[in-house]
Order: C-alpha cells, then sequence, then structure tokens
C-alpha cells in the first residue's frame, strides 16, 4: 500500500528497510495470488488484504460501530476499538481489507 501512494521506492525503501529487488518480488507474489499456496499455520496473508480477513473468519462481521466524532467509529461492544471512515460504510470497508491483488497491479505498472 505504501507504494502506490509514494513518489518514489526509495522512501518506502528506506522506510520498510527492503531493497527495490525485494519490493519488487513481493508485487509479483501478490499479483500472482501466491498466498493461496499457504499451508503451515503461521504462514499470513498480508496486513490489510480482504483475503487475509476472509481467512480469519471475519472477526469484525458482528462488530456494531458507531460514530464517536466525525469519522472516528467504535465498537459498542469493546470501546477500545476504534476504526477511521468517510462515513459508516466506508469505516466498514476499512475493516474488511483491499483486494491487495488489484493494488500490487497498479503498483506494478508504476514502477516496475
Amino acid at each position: 500500500m505504501d507504494l502506490l501512494y509514494a513518489e518514489r521506492t526509495e522512501e518506502v525503501e528506506k522506510m520498510r528497510e527492503i531493497t527495490k529487488p525485494e519490493l519488487k518480488e513481493i508485487v509479483a507474489y501478490c499479483i500472482a495470488l501466491k498466498c493461496k499456496e499457504i499451508k503451515l499455520p503461521y504462514e499470513k496473508y498480508c496486513c490489510n488484504c480482504i483475503l487475509s480477513t476472509i481467512h480469519e473468519g471475519n472477526p469484525y462481521e458482528n462488530m456494531e460501530l458507531k460514530e464517536i466524532d466525525e469519522g472516528v467509529f467504535q465498537d459498542r461492544s469493546n470501546p477500545d476499538f476504534f476504526v477511521l471512515g468517510i462515513d459508516r460504510e466506508d469505516a466498514e470497508a476499512s475493516l474488511m481489507g483491499t483486494a491487495g491483488w488489484e493494488v500490487a497491479k497498479q503498483v506494478s505498472e508504476k514502477y516496475f
């Protein structure tokens, strides 16, 4: 995700302490949906990818969000849990995650 909004790959390389070839490999992994080959319990899907949410059984499914400030939502049953969004629908969508492979395609087109 960082790469999509960065001006140059060097910004992300420095922030994430990663090389450009490693970035390219990560993007290719995501585009090819290699995560579907995960077999070991300690292997994880990418953070904020909708596939991760699905794999975890959608832990946010029964969450009931209430807006406590403009764009700030809180789970009614867990007051320590907050999520940001333009509106309730946007906040719920951000909990589900994004189609990471689609973001990876955009990044690939932009940089590689």
